[in-house]
């Protein structure tokens, strides 16, 4: 999807105008504390600054809202189809649409598409974001 594409070349784009000020940051940390920057408050590494994880959540939104424009897309094409009697007992051929999946396009992709900042975001082992009650992202 041509969409997503847009989505993940921005992304990355942004990781790699955010790279240079987050290595410069992560080199002080571990000349500060050394092997205790992992261990006790960066445990997910460069991947956990505030910083990395706010263009996560930037991106992973865009994604949510291609994902909701396309289901809901889906649904009004399903509406506008008339169902008729000699349609009963046959199987819908439809796979469904493509939507973009979040950690795939942000995080897994990253490794093969921009090699350089990956260590950006190969500490990302939980989705940063939140549900609502209603089970919204937030």
């Amino acid at each position: 999807m041509a969409a997503l594409d847009d989505v993940q070349a921005r992304y990355v784009a942004e990781l790699r105008a955010l790279a240079p000020e987050l290595r410069a940051w992560w080199k002080r940390m571990c000349a500060l504390n050394g092997e205790q920057t992992m261990l006790t408050r960066w445990p997910t590494g460069i991947s956990g600054h505030p910083r990395t994880l706010a263009v996560f959540r930037k991106y992973y939104f865009e994604i949510e809202a291609l994902n909701d424009e396309a289901i809901l897309a889906e649904e009004d094409d399903e509406e506008d189809e008339e169902i008729t009697e000699d349609m009963w007992g046959e199987e819908d051929d439809d796979e469904g649409i493509d939507i973009g999946d979040h950690a795939e396009l942000l995080i897994y992709d990253i490794e093969d598409l921009a090699p350089d900042v990956y260590e950006l975001v190969d500490g990302i082992c939980y989705v940063p974001v939140g549900l609502t009650p209603d089970e919204d992202p937030v």
